[in-house]
């Protein structure tokens, strides 16, 4: 028995993933570009890949399921990390599923007509010149600094310059985003204002509605009670402190303005995950961390708290109640990240204290929130349209006509 362990853990121990994790991001791509010349271009086939393979969601999911969905004549692949307890079972089986660093992975990318991802890529073989390379980012609103605006490790820079100098096209969704790739992301190419491929879903009220029971169904929360997504974003520090919200007292805050039941459901941040048996989350609260697809989150979600995390600059355009929850705001413009936009202009109630939130909460008014989100919209010149995955399609096919 004891063999059989040292046998497990040579084979799946904290060593072997190490070490196959600098293998494949240092050595293999080198010994795979001695060969990659032999894989030609199939135009047709496209290679998908969200969060160094997560999880079968953001961006690059919403294009492939467009795809899917209108019968078009594309081969989809699928990077995949199954070390991410990501669910396999959750991509269309029309989808080819590959490990994420695999030498498969790096011939299903030399082969490729086009890349799509939502991160900066770490592992790739030699990007070839007729191949297309769409970056989408993971971020609709750039809120907190990033790339050359932000303090980053030089490993992450030299990373980030050569991805910049594959990528063909960005996709953006207002003209902050814009700005910052054209002055901050060591870019120089084509920004493509189309809005963002999984904000798509917010404006088919088909798709929401589907999504909403499906979301429901999982968890199996009634129609007939609402959802409060509180989903914060991480700290350096890791400090788990700024996350004490008070879910008894949220809840009935809650309750009593909507005069209806409610359910809390949390979110963590993937870099924070981990943590989450420290945070003693009631057992009445959901912990939906593990759920692969944040945007159908928001469309089940009747209303939504967080501290500034990218994602309720999507979900406004649902034009549902936001609450920001901010206890070290001050202390995370020092230590984490500066912001581009003063948090007290955006239209979603400040609080940086759970007594705060609770008379933002009652005194919520949304007729007036409702009129801030469309200054917010048409001030910052969003693209949303719900036509991203139609325009990119387009483009793809422009480049190789």
């Amino acid at each position: 028995m004891k063999i059989k362990n040292v046998i497990y853990y040579i084979r799946e121990g904290t060593f072997c993933f190490h070490f196959k994790q600098w293998f494949y991001l240092n050595i293999a791509p080198k010994l795979f570009n001695l060969i990659s010349w032999i894989y030609k271009v199939d135009n047709k086939k496209i290679v998908c890949c969200s969060f160094y393979g997560n999880s079968y969601g953001g961006e690059a999911k919403y294009v492939a399921d467009y795809i899917i969905e209108n019968n078009l004549n594309y081969k989809l692949v699928w990077l995949f990390d199954s070390r991410k307890n990501s669910n396999k079972s959750l991509i269309p089986s029309q989808i080819k599923k590959v490990e994420y660093l695999s030498f498969q992975a790096l011939k299903e990318m030399a082969s490729a007509g086009v890349w799509i991802d939502n991160c900066r890529k770490a592992f790739y073989p030699r990007k070839k010149n007729n191949q297309f390379y769409i970056q989408t980012w993971h971020g609709n609103f750039v809120m907190k600094m990033v790339e050359a605006d932000a303090d980053l490790p030089d490993s992450y820079v030299k990373m980030a310059k050569k991805d910049s100098k594959m990528i063909n096209v960005i996709i953006s969704s207002c003209e902050p985003s814009t700005r910052m790739f054209k002055n901050s992301f060591w870019y120089s190419g084509k920004v493509l204002e189309y809005g963002t491929p999984k904000c798509d879903i917010f404006f088919d009220s088909v798709k929401v509605q589907k999504a909403n029971e499906k979301v429901r169904n999982f968890y199996n929360i009634p129609l007939d009670v609402k959802i409060i997504l509180y989903a914060p974003t991480f700290r350096n520090s890791h400090d788990l402190s700024p996350y004490k919200l008070d879910h008894e007292i949220v809840k009935e805050a809650f309750e009593k303005r909507f005069n209806q039941k409610c359910q809390i459901v949390v979110r963590l941040h993937p870099n924070i995950a981990s943590k989450a048996d420290e945070l003693n989350i009631p057992d009445h609260v959901i912990n939906a961390t593990n759920y692969s697809d944040m945007q159908e989150l928001e469309c089940a979600a009747d209303v939504g708290i967080t501290d500034i995390s990218s994602w309720i600059f999507e979900y406004f355009l649902l034009k549902r109640p936001v609450f920001i929850f901010f206890t070290d705001m001050e202390d995370y413009m020092k230590t984490d990240r500066k912001s581009y936009t003063k948090y007290e202009d955006l239209p979603f109630p400040l609080a940086k204290s759970n007594e705060s939130l609770i008379q933002n909460i009652i005194n919520f008014d949304n007729n007036s929130y409702e009129n801030s989100l469309d200054e917010f919209y048409n001030k910052y010149s969003f693209y949303e349209k719900g036509e991203s995955c139609k325009a990119i399609i387009k483009d793809i096919e422009t480049y190789f006509e």
